[in-house]
Parts: C-alpha cells; structure tokens; sequence
C-alpha cells in the first residue's frame, strides 16, 4: 500500500490557501531524515529539527483498499478519486484498527476482506483515519527535557495526549506546548500512546495533496520484487471523497479532513489468478515515529512529541 505520510513538526500558525505539492525529484529519506543510532542509543536531533525512528507500537484505521489496473484520477473539490479500473479488497466505512508491534510479524486479518477480481494490477488505492496514535520511548545519547522542560532525563517516552485533539498543523510557539512526552530514567506509569490528527501535509500552512512522491521500498523482495511501492500521490480528503478544501483553512481545526487517502504506484505488477489464495499487505514504519524538538527550554531542548511519520505497504499475492 501505501501512505507515506510526512508528519511535519513545525508549530507555527499561518494561513495559506490550499495547495498540491508536486513532490517529484525529493528523495523520500531527505522528508523523513532517520535518527542516528549507535547500538540502541538515539543521537539527539539538534533543536528545531526532527529525526525518525520506528516506534513501538503504531495504531492506524483502515477505511479502504483497492487493487487498479490503472492509475486512479486523483480527487478534487468536486470528484471523488475515480476507482473505476479498481477492484476492492477492503471496503468499510467503520473502519478496522490496525495496530502495529515493532519487531512483530504477526497476520492482522481485516474482517470482510475480499480477494480482487483475476487481472494484473499496478496501482494501489487506500483510505485511513487521519488520526494516528504513537506509543514509543527512546534512549538518547545526552540529557533531554519533555515537551515543556518538565522533566529531564536521557530517555523519553509518550503520554496520553491531552484534552481535546491534537493537530499536525497547530499554534503552539506562545506558551506552553501540549504536554504528549516526559523525560526521565526510564518510562514511568504513565507511559502511554500518544494521538495525532493530520489537519494538513504542512506544520505552516494548509497542504491537502502530496504528489509524485518517491519512496524507497522497505521491506524484503516479495514475489520477485512485486508490491515494492513506487511512488506516491498522497490526499487529505473529506467525507464525500472530494478533495477537502475548507473556505478558511486554520490551526486546530480539522479543516474538512475526514481520511487520508493514497494513490500508489507499484513497480511491479501484483498479479491475481483463479489459483491465488492470498492477498498479503506488509506495513512499514521503519520511519514511522518522528522526534520533534523545540528551541532550548530551562537548558535542555525540549523533545516536543513524537508524531507519527512516514509509512508504507507492501502488497503481494500467493501463490
């Protein structure tokens, strides 16, 4: 599948008008620089920056899924995605959440999926929550503080996030940021994952679509290289399927946002028989926890959250 989503942490506020960012030619490790890791330890990213890690444990819901024989037409404010050339493999407007185990390789099944009909299929469509929850700790290489300089330590770990809904594109540079980490020896009770939801593809301004994206393949040959994702258009869209474009778009607020959905361009093609028994999609979050830090707080920089990052699917057939 999928969506390699890029979860910005700049905090800033500004408005801008809706915009498609043709992201062809930015390599996708350049979006989602990963952290430097010496054994298990973090170096910790300068302040103002981010690095990615993979965290350990990452919820999604998955709405939809789609093999195409051709590539999808993209939304737009009046049009749905055209899934016309598509056959479904995942459809439920409930949604299945899926939860993601680092180091784990068990089978999620997703309840009501259905094999694709016999073709040869290059194109893969998905629809999800734009809310993502990240539960992680890290140890880094010298002493940090939490989101507000509260509490010091090398090692930090997520918390609940606090009342009322956290956004990607939020107003926080006066006063204190949301209180989503704690710092310390080692993880506390309070150790817990932390929810997010994309409001925007930009920590600044208003971003509802990221095309042509190029992503590196992150997970072993499958089927002879078959499923690797290619490419990706990535869209945040409302709950008619139309491109969102809310009329004032702003901070903390869900600017019309009712999933994400991803165009996917495989490199090779996935192929359905009458003799396949399996239709299997691998997640990848190598990259998928992203530490945000702040300006130097109290003496200490600040690791503001730990928001979700980039991910992506693999998609195979058997036999």
């Amino acid at each position: 599948m999928v969506a390699v989503l890029i979860g910005m942490a700049c905090e800033v506020s500004g408005v801008g008008p809706p915009a498609a960012v043709d992201m062809s030619g930015t390599n996708f490790s350049a979006l989602a620089p990963a952290c430097t890791v010496s054994g298990s330890v973090v170096t910790a990213p300068a302040y103002t920056t981010n690095c990615n890690v993979a965290p350990d444990l990452q919820t999604i819901t998955l709405y939809r899924m789609a093999l195409c024989t051709t590539k999808p037409s993209a939304p737009g404010a009046g049009s749905a995605a055209g899934l016309g050339a598509c056959s479904a493999i995942y459809d439920n407007a409930q949604g299945q959440v899926v939860s993601i185990v680092r180091g784990s390789r068990s089978p999620v099944t997703l309840a009501g999926a259905t094999k694709p009909a016999t073709g040869t299929y290059g194109y893969l469509y998905v629809e999800l929550s734009p809310t993502q929850s990240i539960k992680t700790k890290v140890s880094f290489s010298t002493v940090v503080g939490d989101a507000n300089s509260i509490s010091h330590g090398s090692v930090c770990w997520t918390i609940a996030s606090p009342g009322g809904t956290l956004y990607n594109w939020s107003n926080h540079t006066q006063g204190a940021l949301p209180q989503v980490t704690r710092c310390g020896s080692a993880p506390d009770d309070a150790y817990a994952a932390g929810s997010f939801t994309y409001n925007s593809f930009n920590g600044g301004a208003f971003v509802n679509a990221l095309t042509n994206l190029p992503v590196s393949g992150g997970m072993p040959a499958l089927n002879a290289g078959a499923g690797y994702l290619a490419a990706l258009d990535a869209y945040l869209i409302a709950a008619d399927g139309t491109l969102a474009t809310p009329d004032v778009p702003g901070v903390n607020q869900a600017n019309g946002v009712a999933r994400l959905s991803g165009i996917m361009t495989l490199p090779q093609a996935v192929v359905i028989t009458d003799a396949t028994t399996q239709v299997m999609l691998y997640y990848n979050n190598s990259l998928g926890a992203q530490i945000a830090t702040q300006t130097v707080y109290n003496g200490y920089v600040p690791v503001s959250r730990f928001g979700p990052g980039p991910f992506d699917m693999t998609v195979a057939s058997s036999p």
